[in-house]
């Protein structure tokens, strides 16, 4: 492990402490458990800022998640924990969706093509990265 090795660990532990923060209180979190979880987040992204690692959206969403506690109750409620592979098929949908349907239509093709997915029916199309 390198010189900055405890610092990667402990980031990885302030990780594990939120997850079991949330499995341990799906509902709601008393006053002291979302303490907890907001001094877990915070610790992480100092880590990340002393490693010089630069902060994703995902990480940012940690004290997002955090703020939202007192009033939405535990963030297993309402995180967004899905696959996000999805978004792609989501996004193929709402594109062909014409403005003054697009609610609608999204709702009745974003099934059948998420069926199709799941079954195998479909490749979903994937973006090519210029070189």
């Amino acid at each position: 492990m390198g010189a900055d090795g405890h610092l990667v660990l402990e980031a990885g532990e302030d990780l594990f402490a939120l997850l079991t923060l949330i499995r341990s209180h799906p509902m709601s979190m008393p006053v002291g458990i979302y303490q907890r979880f907001y001094f877990h987040a915070k610790r992480y992204l100092q880590k990340l800022a002393v490693l010089d690692i630069g902060e994703r959206p995902k990480d940012h969403m940690l004290i997002e998640l955090a703020s939202r506690i007192p009033m939405f109750g535990s963030p297993k409620l309402y995180g967004c924990w899905e696959d996000e592979s999805l978004n792609r098929l989501l996004r193929d949908v709402a594109g062909n969706a014409h403005s003054m349907v697009h609610e609608r239509r999204v709702l009745v093709e974003f099934k059948l093509a998420y069926s199709n997915v799941r079954d195998g029916r479909t490749i979903t199309k994937r973006r090519r990265v210029s070189e």
